[in-house]
């Protein structure tokens, strides 16, 4: 059997610990690059060029990806989230990626660098309070009466073991409570599963 090296765009990930010692399951992805070569200046700040196989996957990849630069010479390092910026095209430079300068990964607390990525000093939300909220929160368009709650029903799939979406699926429900003169939320839901609810 032979064993190939695969050099994927991920070299790590970090797992954010509570004050207490606990392990959160909250985790976010790095890519880290060092040396001179990697500091390039643009408008004040540091920019990076990553390669376009490391865009895409960034840019996908399901868990945020820090992207981290390391100055050997000064023992400092700077941070960026690629994947959010390689989501927002405005915030890239040409190709390159725009890592502040006062984004120093050694004078960054956790609350910082998790801010965005995960809730840390939140405790979840109880299933009714979640419930509440779905059916709650609805687009203010009206030729588009879709609830959070609308979405969520109808993307569960597999016996409700899993959870699809798409745009077919907000189309179909908009469309669906559009026709038939914008049922209330559970109706809705029933008469979309085929549930006789009267």
């Amino acid at each position: 059997m032979k064993l190939q090296w695969l050099t994927l765009g991920i070299d790590g990930q970090i797992e954010y610990v509570s004050p207490e010692g606990f392990a959160t399951g909250r985790m976010i992805a790095v890519q880290i690059k060092s040396g001179p070569s990697f500091f390039q200046e643009s408008q004040g700040d540091w920019v990076f060029y990553p390669e376009e196989k490391h865009r895409f996957y960034w840019e996908r990849f399901p868990l945020p990806v820090l992207i981290i630069i390391h100055n050997p010479e000064t023992n400092l390092s700077y941070w960026q989230d690629a994947r959010q910026v390689l989501r927002v095209a405005k915030s890239t430079d040409a190709k390159g990626i725009i890592i502040p300068k006062s984004n120093v990964l050694q004078s960054t607390g956790a609350q910082t660098l998790f801010k965005g990525f995960a809730v840390i000093d939140q405790d979840f939300m109880s299933v009714e309070e979640v419930l509440n909220y779905l059916i709650k929160a609805k687009s203010n368009n009206a030729s588009f009466p879709v609830s959070y709650f609308n979405l969520f029903c109808s993307g569960l799939t597999n016996i409700c073991r899993s959870l699809y979406f798409g745009m077919d699926v907000a189309i179909t429900v908009a469309g669906v409570r559009l026709e038939n003169g914008n049922y209330p939320t559970l109706r809705l839901f029933f008469v979309q599963s085929g549930i006789d609810c009267t």
